[in-house]
């Protein structure tokens, strides 16, 4: 039986989210850190070897994935919590003493005020194997995007699936001030994990353009709806994501003041 400690919000922004008026919760000690993810983990890994204990008597079946989900709020205390892959009473009630000894986080910010931020940890899994996710192109049945499951083929709901995201990303997207001064833009790529439950996970930029237009491609994939999962032999699998975003800025401000331009391939 192995331990998972996965952050299901971003993990790897490093110091450039530790010192920008944008970040995401972040554990006490971590705000100097080189990057703020990995220490989140690292001490979060550190916090369940000490303190998890395993129920005496229980029998798991292969698929187990035990998770923990939180709301922190901007005062940097944890709210809204539900333990989710388990009924048993007993997992549920350890995996809630677990997150009543989280110590106080440092609340996300936007625009240098604290947010309230949703929160998703995988506490164990009993499964054998290493749990990597599958790639777009070899799953039997791909992600559906909410709102296209009612299309009858495999093609239309693929077509539905892009045409969905680019309106969410065309509708979330800001273009930093900052990165339209400098005249950065390109196309960025960010890679994410959509897992069994549909939901977002382990998003990181795999091509950069600009830091401060790297941190909003990942803050508008973490804004996505929960997808149906891609389906293998029948069960719902991990799948491996990539997305490109093409940021492009006018060289001058636009009428309203955002200073935006958005484009998407």
């Amino acid at each position: 039986m192995k331990h998972l400690f996965t952050l299901l919000f971003i993990a790897g922004l490093g110091s450039i989210l530790a010192q920008s008026k944008n970040h995401y919760v972040i554990f006490p000690d971590c705000d100097t850190a080189k990057d703020i993810g990995n220490c989140f983990m690292d001490k979060f890994d550190k916090l369940i070897e000490e303190e998890f204990r395993l129920p005496e008597g229980l029998e798991y079946d292969n698929d187990l994935v035990l998770k923990i989900k939180f709301t922190v709020n901007t005062e940097g205390g944890i709210e809204n919590v539900e333990v989710l892959g388990t009924e048993n009473e007993e997992l549920i009630k350890e995996a809630m003493r677990i997150v009543s000894i989280l110590p106080k986080l440092e609340p996300a910010r936007r625009d240098g005020k604290a947010v309230s931020q949703n929160v998703t940890l995988p506490v164990f899994s009993s499964k054998d194997d290493d749990g990597k996710p599958l790639q777009f192109a070899v799953v039997e049945k791909k992600p559906v995007f909410p709102g296209c499951e009612d299309l009858e083929s495999e093609d239309e709901r693929s077509i539905c699936f892009q045409q969905k995201m680019g309106q969410h990303i065309g509708a979330n997207f800001r273009f930093p001030e900052t990165a339209r001064k400098e005249g950065a833009g390109g196309v960025i790529i960010v890679n994410f994990i959509i897992e069994k439950d549909g939901s977002i996970s382990e998003a990181k930029i795999i091509r950069s353009v600009h830091p401060d237009l790297d941190e909003e491609a990942l803050r508008v994939i973490l804004l996505l709806p929960t997808f149906h999962p891609a389906m293998q032999r029948g069960k719902p699998v991990r799948m491996s994501f990539n997305m490109p975003i093409n940021a492009k800025s006018n060289t001058t401000p636009a009428r309203n003041g955002s200073g935006k331009k958005f484009q998407k391939k």
